[in-house]
């Protein structure tokens, strides 16, 4: 599924574009500066248990047929696998991968995926991600944050200052419109590494940096009425001082600068009244273990 959404008002848009409006803090990384080598620790798996880890190992290493059967005996089984499929994509900034197929074969049970690139473009996007992730933090001075609250924030401003929100692949969502620009609008690599993206990588690049940063964050997918386009949207939260809390930088991204509209906000903020979750980025099981 994808998700676009829009927020900030022309205006801003307007003056940031002016000579002597507001300059971003921060710039992207020159790729030829990032490594395209796996990390050494290998990559984060972010599944809330093991169903979700097992998926996420398997499309990391392009699997072409998934064994799922030690969680399918029953035909009802399915819906916990697809349940737990969705979450791996939802909260996995490094996997690509489309959509999926489950078969009943002589003695197990598989899903087949059809993967958005191949195994070698998947792997090096993974890991100019990775680095351009870990680049962003060393830029915005991520380490040397007193607290969790702090760090948010960096993120926050960093990726403001380099993203710009895809209008193009945004459109195209919204006419329903399968394309390689909106496959790209929906990943971290669009963000830290190529600049723009829609809501979808927003959210995919700040799980990416705050992974790094070793802050627990998830992405939340839903719709918001109060959006340019007045349907699906996906932002995220990250746990602060053992609460669970809402950002959603996309909507912040001032052009040059982050704001603190939906920075940080509990669940009953009076701004989210239009603000609608659904129920396909967690398991079900764990659906209620987010709110703040």
């Amino acid at each position: 599924m994808a998700y676009g959404a829009w927020h900030w008002g022309d205006l801003a848009a307007v003056v940031d574009a002016l000579p002597f409006g507001p300059q971003p803090a921060y710039a992207l990384p020159a790729v030829e500066t990032l490594s395209a080598e796996a990390p050494a620790e290998g990559y984060a798996v972010f599944g809330s248990d093991d169903l979700v880890r097992h998926l996420e190992r398997e499309l990391m290493a392009h699997t072409a047929r998934i064994d799922v059967t030690d969680w399918v005996r029953l035909d009802d089984d399915f819906d916990a696998v697809w349940d737990a499929w969705d979450e791996a994509v939802a909260q996995n900034p490094y996997l690509y991968v489309d959509t999926g197929h489950a078969y009943r074969v002589p003695g197990r049970v598989e899903l087949r995926p059809t993967y958005t690139y191949s195994a070698r473009e998947s792997e090096r996007r993974r890991a100019l991600t990775v680095s351009a992730a870990r680049a962003g933090l060393a830029a915005a001075g991520v380490a040397e944050a007193p607290d969790d609250a702090a760090k948010v924030g960096l993120i926050y401003d960093y990726i403001a200052a380099v993203a710009e929100y895809d209008d193009d692949a945004a459109e195209e969502i919204e006419q329903d419109i399968s394309s390689g620009l909106v496959d790209h609008s929906q990943e971290a690599y669009a963000i830290l590494v190529d600049g723009y993206a829609v809501c979808a990588g927003y959210s995919k690049a700040f799980i990416a940096m705050a992974h790094e940063a070793g802050l627990e964050a998830v992405e939340v997918t839903g719709s918001d009425t109060a959006g340019r386009y007045g349907g699906s949207h996906a932002w995220n939260k990250v746990r602060v001082d053992g609460r669970w809390l809402l950002v959603d930088i996309t909507w912040d991204d001032n052009g040059a600068y982050a704001g603190d509209d939906y920075l940080l906000l509990r669940d009953d903020a009076d701004i989210l009244d239009t603000r609608t979750a659904d129920e396909f980025w967690m398991t079900d099981a764990r659906l209620t273990d987010y709110r703040g």
